[in-house]
């Protein structure tokens, strides 16, 4: 990894690709196709041969689902009643986390608008209050 160091880099390549180069697909996206590179050629790329190898290192380390809750801030119940077991694998849906991931946005989106709402009020306050200076100057000339 560390020979990536002495690599010297092409930087009109690299800000090339950047322009192409569309993260929500974590792929080059030109205009009638994307492009993503193979493991074969990050093999290549990075001179990190995978043969013989597993791509994923499982670490046997699970978080409890006190510590899940504590993040996630959902009730350890309401949490350990949406784990399921598949092919001996314990975990969560796809359809949990997604309404899960739904709910926070929703929370979140709500947090800005309050936030955004009372700065707003605030504001018109402010402006309200000047504009009433301004008119008390302007009837004492």
């Amino acid at each position: 990894m560390l020979g990536l160091l002495d690599i010297k880099v092409q930087t009109s390549l690299i800000m090339t690709f950047a322009q192409y180069y569309d993260p929500s697909v974590r792929a080059f996206t030109f205009q009638d196709f994307e492009l993503v590179p193979t493991l074969e050629e990050f093999e290549q790329i990075l001179d990190l041969p995978l043969e013989g190898k597993s791509p994923y290192k499982y670490v046997e380390h699970h978080a409890s689902v006190p510590t899940l809750s504590g993040i996630m801030k959902i009730h350890p119940r309401e949490l350990e009643s949406a784990l399921v077991n598949k092919k001996g694998v314990r975990g969560f849906t796809s359809k949990f986390l997604e309404s899960y991931l739904h709910q926070l946005c929703c929370s979140l989106m709500s947090k800005i608008w309050s936030t955004m709402l009372q700065s707003m009020y605030l504001l018109q306050v402010r402006l309200d209050r000047k504009i009433q200076s301004q008119q008390s100057w302007l009837m004492s000339i």
